[in-house]
């Protein structure tokens, strides 16, 4: 199921939401066009390796191996590496999917939480998502790199802050209304799914479901004070026709 918008009305433009989105495309720019053959000072995959998180190095720190990915990545501290990490991708499926995520559902979560604390908020998630998914692949020397932790608790946020809001999304190739909560319960089961059953198909899927529960958990710490959400329109009563 692919999202394509929501019915939170929305009064401001999500300017931060586009920021993130506007870096995200311009470093997957910087990628494209970097040489993709595997040389330590300007490729791609050496830009991966020096800005992303690689676990043996996160985990265990410098010196415990001589892999020429973690050896790049011991240029600066371990902190860095799990913020830049958040702003690169692998491929154009890998952020042409976290830049609709983020579109249909950061506006939203964004207009709640208000341009001071947003941002905080989804790069410390994001974060500790990028943490838990190094923790858990401890010995690996490949680089995690993307968004999708971001984008992670973007949506455990968009399900405790929205219940009852509603998303289009495309399922297969047909555009139907749902409860934005089946959509996102779908999507974080799947994660869980992929994470419990040790699925090896290069994707973080303890970052996704880390990331989730950390915007779920956190939201509403992160909005004390703040007035309450806007309700969706599709919770918004009919008035009533006059006789």
């Amino acid at each position: 199921m692919l999202p394509l918008a929501d019915d939170v009305p929305n009064r401001r433009a999500p300017i931060l939401t586009i920021l993130i989105i506007a870096i995200w495309v311009a470093m997957w720019i910087v990628h494209l066009i970097r040489p993709d053959d595997g040389n330590i000072s300007d490729s791609s995959q050496a830009l991966n390796c020096r800005w992303g998180v690689v676990p043996e190095h996160l985990v265990n720190g410098a010196g415990s191996t001589t892999d020429p990915c973690a050896l790049i990545n011991t240029d600066h501290q371990g902190w860095i590496e799990v913020v830049t990490a958040q702003f690169l991708h692998a491929s154009w499926w890998h952020i042409l999917g976290n830049v609709l995520f983020m579109w249909v559902f950061g506006a939203s979560v964004e207009a709640r939480l208000g341009r001071v604390r947003f941002l905080p908020f989804v790069l410390a998630c994001g974060s500790l998502a990028l943490v838990v998914q190094a923790l858990a692949s401890s010995t690996s020397t490949n680089p995690i790199i993307g968004g999708s932790g971001m984008v992670a608790a973007v949506l455990g946020a968009y399900i405790v802050l929205f219940p009852s809001a509603r998303v289009w999304a495309l399922v297969i190739i047909i555009p139907l209304r749902l409860p934005a909560w089946i959509l996102l319960v779908a999507w974080f089961g799947y994660q869980l799914v992929a994470a419990l059953g040790g699925a090896e198909t290069g994707t973080a899927y303890w970052a996704h479901v880390a990331g989730f529960a950390a915007g779920a958990l956190l939201i509403r710490a992160a909005s004390l004070g703040l007035p309450p959400p806007p309700v969706p329109r599709s919770a918004v009563p009919a008035k009533a026709a006059p006789a």
